[in-house]
């Protein structure tokens, strides 16, 4: 009786898992668009029916904060401080100066925050992103999340403590308002980039059920 050979089974097809771009992109925008987002609306929908006429003199602040910019910062602060015995009109436009400088303070250190923030987690991205050694790769990718993590942290925290002592410190009568339009970006800043080190990390450590998440 002759022996039967074993019928040879098709093999199956590795499937290849490709990084969803569109995905990753799109968490990218939406992640760090809320920042921005967040001050743009408070400033345009909260702050001129809230906080109006409230603001600090920032550019003479920060000339008594940092006397190297003094002379750079004397015309605006010549604008927004307003005359003892000045009339309704030289008030109202010394008001105005304030508000608007303030305004571009809360912008600019937010746009700091911001982009420090952005760099230091593409600068994790683009440094985990080879395949080599997959499994030391995922290791060291982790303990460097932390430690950039932490810096991302410690820089908006650092700028929300500037904003403070330049500042809001100053703004008389300040509430709740006030905190959550000038520092309600900053912990939504740190969520952005949790977000996207988990769920935008590169496709060599990212999986369902791993410690990154693919998208």
């Amino acid at each position: 009786m002759s022996s039967l050979s074993p019928v040879a089974r098709p093999k199956r097809r590795v499937r290849v898992h490709f990084s969803n771009r569109t995905k990753v992109l799109l968490c990218y925008l939406l992640s760090f668009a809320l920042p921005p987002l967040w001050l743009f609306l408070g400033i345009t929908l909260v702050y001129p029916y809230q906080l109006t006429g409230s603001a600090p003199t920032i550019a003479r602040n920060m000339g008594d904060a940092f006397p190297f910019l003094k002379s750079s910062l004397l015309t605006a602060a010549r604008l927004a401080a307003a005359p003892e015995a000045g009339s309704p009109a030289e008030w109202a436009a010394a008001l105005e100066a304030r508000d608007g400088q303030w305004i571009v303070f809360l912008a600019a250190a937010l746009g700091l925050a911001w982009a420090v923030t952005l760099l230091l987690q593409l600068v994790w991205r683009f440094s985990h992103s080879r395949a080599l050694d997959a499994a030391k790769n995922t290791r060291l990718a982790i303990a460097h999340y932390r430690w950039t993590l932490l810096l991302i942290v410690l820089c908006n925290l650092a700028v929300a403590a500037a904003l403070w002592l330049l500042g809001v410190r100053f703004v008389e009568g300040r509430g709740l308002w006030d905190y959550l339009v000038y520092f309600g970006a900053y912990p939504i800043n740190v969520l952005a980039a949790i977000l996207c080190f988990r769920l935008a990390a590169p496709p060599v450590l990212s999986g369902r059920h791993g410690f990154f998440k693919r998208l």
